[in-house]
């Protein structure tokens, strides 16, 4: 078998992805998380170096404190993590209450450090596509039930929202969250912990590590690190978690051509009664299909069909949509916002709108639509966007 490599010549192809998925959870930004792990893989190829010619092996070295390969480096990311983590990274939610009058002066705060999407491509996700997103979160009773990785025996409540079903020891399907959950409002949750809570909670109950491994990292006690586990398990909230139903496809193409036809009330019937309407770097955010509808009416640039296209993409293991608005000077559509949706059976429980424009790059989109996009499923080109084309050129 091939010796696949990292950049820095260690054997890194099999961790880059899982490392880039870790970091994110703790850093909430994904372009942050990719100058931990080349920082970290730059360590790890000296390191390896030096070990390649130990009787025990490169990979032996590398083993961090829980044993298994490749730990080292999560254990060297983390401490990276906790150096470079300074304010958490919100969601407008996190700061204000809902707005009660979308069509007022949206609020906006430019200068804070927002929650990014993470593209699928980037970050081990667990997920293929968007309609392989795992079901909503479902709080577990857990009375009694002692914590297996624990050093106290404390039968410490799990991290509610676990669609993983009861802890049991060691092995990905013990966790309450697989080492692919990466869910916005999962990261949106982490975010609202103290870092040492976000990575302890992170490793144990992600990643399985047991309190001896995470409190070597951390350079603390075991006990200590039990603690900190069972304050971060009492402050979590992740909220509902993005569901895939049969009808998924269906609802989303459904909700590309309403934009693209630029009709709000198709759009604003396929939202859940809940749903929460957010748009970094605006502060205003709003609940209600109602409320999210007099939202777009007012103040989307948007005038009538074909003026925006809608491009499918994955991210944080959700399905999402990169729009671009057509600009009436030049006749051609822009990049406008990256969209990431939270799906339940009743709807769309919460989209978030990014208009930082950077992200365009980080989802390897273009900063103009010249093109028609292929499905990132079936390799095809979106039927709504083939109409919505047509009807833009027949238009002019």
């Amino acid at each position: 078998m091939a010796d696949h490599r990292g950049s820095d010549g260690y054997p890194a192809d099999q961790f880059r992805r899982g490392l880039v998925a870790h970091c994110y959870r703790m850093l909430g930004s994904v372009r942050e998380a990719e100058g931990v792990v080349r920082k970290t893989y730059h360590l790890a190829a000296s390191r390896y170096s030096e070990l390649a010619t130990s009787p025990y092996g490169a990979t032996q070295g590398l083993r961090g404190p829980d044993g298994r390969a490749g730990s080292w480096l999560y254990g060297t990311a983390t401490r990276y993590c906790l150096t470079a983590a300074a304010d958490p990274r919100p969601l407008p939610k996190d700061l204000t209450r809902p707005s009660r009058e979308p069509e007022g002066k949206l609020a906006e705060r430019p200068e804070v450090l927002w929650l990014e999407p993470a593209p699928d491509h980037l970050i081990d996700s667990g997920r293929a596509d968007p309609s392989a997103a795992s079901g909503r979160a479902n709080p577990l009773s857990t009375s009694g039930r002692a914590d297996p990785l624990s050093t106290s025996g404390r039968a410490d409540r799990l991290v509610p929202g676990s669609p993983a079903g009861p802890l049991v020891a060691g092995g990905r399907g013990g966790s309450q969250y697989g080492v692919g959950h990466v869910g916005l409002e999962f990261v949106a949750a982490l975010q609202r912990l103290p870092a040492e809570q976000r990575a302890a909670l992170t490793l144990r109950d992600v990643e399985r590590w047991p309190s001896t491994a995470i409190a070597e990292v951390l350079e603390t006690s075991p006990f200590a690190i039990d603690n900190l586990i069972a304050d971060a398990r009492d402050r979590f909230d992740p909220g509902p978690g993005h569901l895939t139903a049969a009808d998924q496809r269906l609802l989303l193409e459904r909700y590309a051509l309403a934009f693209e036809q630029y009709d709000v009330p198709a759009i604003v019937e396929l939202f859940d009664a809940d749903a929460i309407w957010e748009m970094p770097p605006f502060t205003s955010w709003f609940r209600g299909p109602r409320n999210i509808g007099r939202l777009i009416s007012t103040h989307c640039p948007a005038e009538g069909p074909g003026d925006q296209v809608l491009v499918p993409i994955k991210a944080n293991g959700q399905p999402g949509f990169a729009v671009y608005m057509r600009d009436p000077v030049e006749n051609v559509h822009r990049a406008f916002q990256i969209q990431v949706l939270t799906l339940t059976v009743t709807g769309i429980i919460h989209a978030v709108a990014f208009f930082d424009l950077t992200l365009f790059e980080a989802f390897n989109l273009p900063d103009l639509f010249t093109g028609l996009p292929e499905s990132p499923t079936d390799h095809r080109p979106r039927l709504h966007i083939e109409r919505s084309r047509q009807h833009h050129d027949n238009g002019n």
